[in-house]
């Protein structure tokens, strides 16, 4: 198939921000330096300014029927969080809420109540002792129904602990769920986990990690260590551990003696799985800082033998920097995170790329970018649209550290959630709103969820009324007058001729949650599919469990296909990725949801 594509439109709005062409950036010219600005002004004044309190949000909301601001109601009011985890940790069948307050230290516990409509804070540790990390990632690694958790450590000079990951599994004891630490699961190295992702790179059935490797300051300085993929293997005692399998990503590991470094290691901070190329197997797709290229590696077979292997193909797809990058070796850009997603309903990947940009950057410097999917053909070809804000001052500063791709109004054409954060009092979180057209306008401080400094963007229907609500922190980079708590904002956006139906996966050869299967539904105004991870980026959250898709009121479904992560054998006992057709009555109101197996 091949489809015709153009390059994404970026809508002009309040928030500044400006959309360029994909040949290259469009730089505002600097009359005068912030500093002179400064030195013109009274020093009286200068103390005067300094006095006024900044707004770190949200602003009044213009759309009143977008989201409502919940966060006391709910049990919250006065909570500090950086990182978000909405998972159902304690198994009971609702969706709860995980919490790091801190960068780096211990987690807090709450349950959801529905009678009540409440998060309450749980009576007791899960781990059982004061257990720190970076982030974690839950998921039932061993197949048993509940949920298990991975916690990670960046492992730079100032932290203590230096076990990079740990795996608990969780075990129930009447109502209450403890989480137990497996020492064998991981090797002793020390090495700066900055992301992960969950992948069944084999198609198993067993879940496989990718570690995102970041710089190693405990053993080279300010170079980078290699990324690496770990194994998901069970022993006759169904005892869990993850082996060394890096020397399946083609060339990362490769090692210079002399020079004691590896020539091909760059310093990942953000993890992404997707199947880009379609397969059915899932690839992993990477954000670098300081220059280096991004990579994209592709899920391949050894061409003599059913192994798999992962080849990296950033820049032969153009995914890997823009094309003034492709003139320097660090043309590329600091890079947070490369998110995919079809978000024009073409049946073709996309990705969304978040950057930390200035104002004085060269324009050689990669930018925040929509990552258009041209064809279909291998290898993929991305046309990159770059955007940058502006607020006219001529001295600004981006960081978009993380991403959510959400149908905020489920109209069928997916939204971005940005967390452009780390520069009060201009950094505000972006929500893109996608139109019919596929041009997107920041309407943030439309909906009135504009906050300063976001952190941990989580999407959660905490309510089950079908529309994805939003937990987010807030967070007092460069900025300590910022009080740091969590915000609950409630999804009022009318259902009028509009439905929402949600699709979970539960898979019994496939692991259970159905990480890496692709969903796609076939209706009679279009096809929408969704790839299933739940966790992306660097430092990441985790969103809640389950396919939101947005639909008109008289939408009729055809069918509905799961791409399972795992294999089957035909006749000739040649392997193949599982694909199951399911049908699902379109009659229904508001809201539905459905558990889809793979038996």
């Amino acid at each position: 198939m091949k489809a015709q594509k153009t390059s994404i439109v970026l809508a002009m709005t309040l928030s500044g921000l400006v959309a360029t062409s994909c040949s290259g950036p469009e730089v505002n010219s600097q009359t005068k330096s912030e500093e002179a600005k400064l030195e013109a002004k009274p020093q009286s004044q200068l103390e005067k300014e300094k006095e006024v309190p900044i707004n770190v949000g949200p602003t009044a909301p213009r759309n009143r029927g977008a989201f409502v601001d919940k966060t006391k109601e709910v049990g919250l009011e006065n909570i500090q969080s950086t990182h978000n985890y909405i998972v159902d940790w304690n198994g009971d069948g609702v969706e709860d809420l995980v919490i790091l307050p801190e960068y780096y230290g211990p987690a807090q516990f709450y349950t959801y109540n529905l009678k009540y409509k409440r998060f309450i804070k749980a009576d007791y540790n899960p781990f059982g002792i004061v257990t720190r990390s970076s982030f974690m990632a839950f998921a039932d690694f061993n197949r048993d129904g509940l949920l298990d958790v991975v916690l990670a450590t960046l492992n730079q000079k100032t932290e203590l602990n230096k076990d990079p990951l740990r795996l608990y599994l969780a075990t129930k004891e009447g109502r209450r769920v403890k989480y137990i630490l497996q020492p064998q699961a991981f090797d002793k190295k020390i090495y700066p986990v900055s992301s992960l992702g969950l992948i069944d790179y084999n198609m198993d059935g067993l879940l496989d990690i990718f570690i995102g490797s970041w710089f190693d300051f405990q053993k080279r300085g300010n170079k980078s260590a290699p990324d690496r993929l770990l194994q998901g293997r069970k022993d006759k005692s169904g005892r869990l551990s993850f082996v060394d399998a890096s020397l399946q990503l083609e060339g990362e590991h490769k090692y210079n003696r002399d020079l004691k470094i590896y020539p091909h290691a760059v310093p990942t901070y953000g993890v992404s799985i997707c199947d880009v190329d379609q397969n059915g197997f899932p690839d992993i797709a990477t954000a670098s800082s300081s220059g280096y290229s991004n990579r994209l590696w592709l899920n391949l077979q050894e061409p003599k033998s059913s192994e798999r292997f992962f080849k990296e193909y950033g820049d032969q797809t153009k995914f890997s920097h823009d094309m003034e990058g492709a003139y320097s070796q660090l043309g590329g850009g600091n890079s947070f995170y490369t998110l995919c997603h079809d978000y024009n309903n073409d049946g073709i990947i996309d990705f969304a790329v978040g950057e930390l940009f200035h104002s004085y950057d060269t324009e050689s410097r990669d930018r925040s970018s929509i990552l258009t999917g041209m064809k279909n053909d291998f290898p993929p070809q991305f046309l990159r649209t770059e955007y940058h804000m502006d607020d006219g001052t001529g001295s600004w500063n981006q960081g978009d550290r993380r991403a959510v791709w959400v149908d905020l109004n489920f109209d069928s054409h997916t939204d971005l959630l940005v967390e452009n954060s780390g520069f009060p009092p201009k950094s505000r979180l972006i929500a893109f709103d996608q139109d019919k057209n596929h041009s997107f306008a920041d309407l943030s401080k439309d909906y009135g969820i504009d906050l300063v400094n976001p952190s941990g963007i989580t999407t959660a229907d905490y309510n089950r009324d079908g529309r994805q609500d939003l937990i987010i922190g807030q967070v007092s980079i460069r900025n300590a007058s910022i009080k740091p708590r969590i915000y609950v904002f409630e999804n009022q956006f009318s259902f009028k001729d509009k439905k929402v139906l949600k699709i979970i996966l539960r898979g019994k050869k496939a692991n259970y949650h159905g990480l890496g299967a692709t969903v796609i539904v076939s209706t009679d105004k279009g096809t929408y599919r969704k790839f299933v991870s739940y966790i992306d980026g660097g430092l990441p959250s985790q969103n809640s469990e389950g396919l939101y898709f947005g639909l008109a009121q008289k939408e009729s479904i055809k069918s509905i296909e799961v791409r399972w992560p795992y294999l089957r054998k035909d006749k000739s006992n040649r392997s193949y990725p599982y694909r199951r057709k399911y049908k699902v009555s379109s009659k229904f109101n508001k809201f539905k949801e459905v558990t889809l197996t793979d038996f």
